[in-house]
């Protein structure tokens, strides 16, 4: 009587210890090295994600990579200023882990200077009678920012909430709006 209850109970453990989706390995692991095409210098700080997905990870100095994804097919995207944008598909269904070496083609790209300021009216630089905080084009590609948001979410005054911009915390911009919108007349 014991020896079939055992060779149920075996063969339901072989069972959930084998099936991919009830032992938690649901995903696999894609790695590889990025690096530049015209010279086979390593990139670093590539920002690398599943397109339309949230999260992903960043190459290290050395432009090495390793990223989760679901098992299945994922597009992966590779995005870093002064490169050009690529996107690759993978099948990591039957295997844990996939290689993806990829190379990247520089291109030429012209930064200019950012200004914002804290007036809801446009107007120049120079006519301002209010502090104005510059973001030079070094400082955007030396922070390899993954958008413009993140960019100017570095300037003194400026915070990005619910990818909205915050001047200095944005209420007295808001409250004058809404006053000339729907004051008394």
């Amino acid at each position: 009587m014991k020896q079939p209850f055992l060779f149920i109970i075996s063969l339901l453990f072989l069972y959930f210890f084998s099936v991919p989706e009830l032992n938690g390995q649901t995903h696999a692991i894609v790695r590889g090295r990025l690096t530049d095409a015209s010279n086979g210098d390593p990139v670093m700080f590539v920002n690398i994600g599943i397109k339309n997905k949230p999260g992903g990870t960043f190459t290290d100095p050395n432009g090495y990579y390793k990223l989760e994804v679901p098992k299945g097919e994922a597009v992966i995207v590779f995005s870093c200023i002064g490169y050009e944008k690529v996107e690759r598909s993978v099948n990591a269904g039957g295997s844990q882990e996939v290689e993806l070496n990829v190379l990247l083609k520089p291109i030429a790209q012209e930064l200019s200077t950012v200004v914002v300021s804290g007036s809801k009216y446009e107007q120049k630089a120079e006519e301002s009678i209010a502090t104005i905080e510059v973001l030079k084009a070094q400082t955007i590609q030396s922070s390899n920012p993954s958008s413009v948001d993140k960019a100017i979410d570095k300037m003194p005054g400026i915070a990005i909430v619910n990818d909205e911009p915050q001047i200095r915390g944005g209420e007295w911009l808001q409250f004058g709006a809404w006053q000339q919108g729907h004051g008394d007349g």
